[in-house]
């Protein structure tokens, strides 16, 4: 197979002088071998800089491993500052006791998707005082489960160091958190 500059420059000639001069194919034939030459060359260079690379990456592993986690943390920190700005969080204070208090508090995501005032803030006190056992009753699609969802959700945002959709929290420090899910829940699209 010949390269296009070839067939081109056989095109070219002289009916008379192709007659005079014998054609001339081991100069393309040499040609085609130092472009061959030439690609061989670029391929073990390009191989020799990405082992080159490899290695000081992997070299630099652990910096770049301890520069993602780094990153990452001022990642989250600035979505959570983020969010809290523009929905109104609170910054909730975190207590020894047992104390569960959220004053105006408010379900993180229904609230982002609802239009404003489509979402009543609610309170919950849970303490020795006010006691441990609340009984919650209501009809079917009435916001059991997302209320309880609610709770859960500000509970786990303080306990990751997050500011809380809540006018005022006061959460004492938890080990787990326990939250009904039903199987066909979808409080997005209010099939609760």
């Amino acid at each position: 197979v010949r390269e296009d500059h070839e067939v081109h420059d056989l095109l070219a000639i002289e009916p008379e002088a192709a007659l005079d001069e014998p054609l001339e194919l081991a100069e393309g034939d040499q040609r085609t071998g130092e472009a061959d030459r030439a690609d061989e060359r670029a391929a073990a260079l390009e191989e020799q800089l990405f082992i080159r690379l490899r290695q000081e990456i992997t070299a630099s592993i652990v910096l770049l491993s301890k520069l993602a986690q780094t990153l990452a943390r001022i990642d989250v920190a600035c979505s959570l500052a983020q969010a809290a700005l523009a929905h109104g969080y609170a910054r909730p204070r975190l207590s020894d006791d047992r104390t569960l208090d959220i004053r105006g508090g408010r379900h993180p995501v229904l609230e982002t998707i609802n239009p404003a005032g489509g979402f009543v803030p609610n309170d919950t006190i849970f303490s020795d005082d006010q006691g441990w056992l609340q009984l919650l009753t209501g009809p079917n699609m009435a916001g059991k489960s997302t209320y309880l969802r609610q709770v859960g959700l500000i509970v786990l945002m303080a306990q990751a160091g997050s500011f809380v959709p809540a006018d005022v929290a006061t959460i004492g420090v938890c080990d787990r958190i326990f939250i009904r899910v039903g199987a066909d829940d979808d409080p997005v699209r209010a099939l609760d």
